[in-house]
């Protein structure tokens, strides 16, 4: 049936030995000798990635999980998240606002009112300072007693 109802084009996963082997696979075996005739027959595939464009081999799962670990290669993603910091995962298919729903995992780059920085992870809420003071001055001038 694949054979008859390809209409732009077909990939063939498979070991081209073992189809040999297999004495019923008459239609297959024909299908693999005309394949091998245009010179169609390779033991890796081509993947693309959509946003780089930069055709790679893949000849192994392992290939295909180095290459492209999250759908789409191993470049650095670069897209801004909402809090302004870089996407730090490597290029990935992109769902439906994926960056939008992202846990930034750098430093908040805030500072609280208290002017001492957030020591919290950008995705997380600053919340209250946890700065332990070791001496305080007054605005008056006076100066806290042992």
């Amino acid at each position: 049936v694949m054979l008859s109802r390809a209409r732009h084009g077909m990939i063939i996963l498979g070991s081209v030995p073992t189809i040999r082997k297999d004495k019923h696979a008459t239609l297959l075996n024909k299908a693999v000798d005309y394949l091998e005739h245009l010179g169609a027959v390779k033991s890796w595939i081509e993947i693309q990635c959509d946003r780089h464009k930069e055709p790679q081999s893949v000849s192994s799962a392992k290939d295909l999980r180095d290459r492209a670990p999250d759908g789409g290669c191993a470049l650095p993603c670069k897209t801004r998240l909402d809090c302004g910091h870089m996407c730090p995962r490597c290029c990935h298919v992109e769902t439906l606002g994926a960056h939008s729903k992202a846990f930034c995992q750098e430093s908040c780059p805030l500072q609280l009112p208290c002017k001492h920085p957030c020591k919290r992870l950008c995705s997380q809420p600053c919340g209250g300072c946890k700065e332990v003071l070791t001496e305080w001055k007054a605005p008056c001038s006076h100066k806290q007693r042992d």
